[in-house]
């Protein structure tokens, strides 16, 4: 396929072409995996063209400024926005303050309860986070609710959000 057909394809088009190609290569890597011989990259072409036809559309995109195209991959059922995308939920942790004698720091430990993998007993993990503590409201003993974080140190990466108790 050439660029310039590509070029003059409508969005809709453009949509449906690039679902059909991923899914056209799917199924070629498929046939060939289940034949262990795979002499040369049969499946080549297709991600090329795959590759214009997304250029087309950011070129699209940018050019059009505020119109917003809706893709949505029928392989992986995943609905993506051609804007960027909004950053991810952050982990959220409680568990208990065992240290508060550094300035700005807490030392929390988190208790999980987690099947044990061979014998499915339930079985306690601990871990300890260095947490920030901007204002030093955290004592020794307390129950507080941390965030993640970008490194604040060698060590914490995460942020104190709440005491809970």
């Amino acid at each position: 396929m050439k660029f310039k057909e590509i070029q003059e394809m409508s969005t809709d088009e453009l949509l449906t072409k690039k679902r059909d190609l991923r899914q056209e290569s799917l199924h070629l890597r498929l046939a060939t995996a289940k034949r262990a011989a795979r002499a040369a990259e049969p499946d080549a072409p297709l991600r090329r063209d795959v590759a214009r036809v997304e250029t087309v559309l950011t070129e699209r995109q940018q050019a059009g400024g505020a119109e917003e195209i809706v893709m949505t991959d029928e392989t992986t059922k995943q609905e993506t926005t051609g804007r960027e995308s909004t950053r991810g939920t952050r982990k959220t942790r409680v568990g208990e303050v065992i240290s508060s004698g550094m300035n700005k720091t807490i030392v929390v430990r988190t208790v999980t309860r987690v099947p044990h993998a061979k014998f499915g007993k339930i079985v306690k993990q601990q871990k300890k986070f260095y947490v920030h503590d901007e204002e030093n409201k955290a004592k020794s003993g307390d129950t507080v609710r941390i965030m993640e974080t970008r490194p604040l140190s060698k060590l914490k990466r995460w942020r104190l959000v709440e005491v809970v108790q």
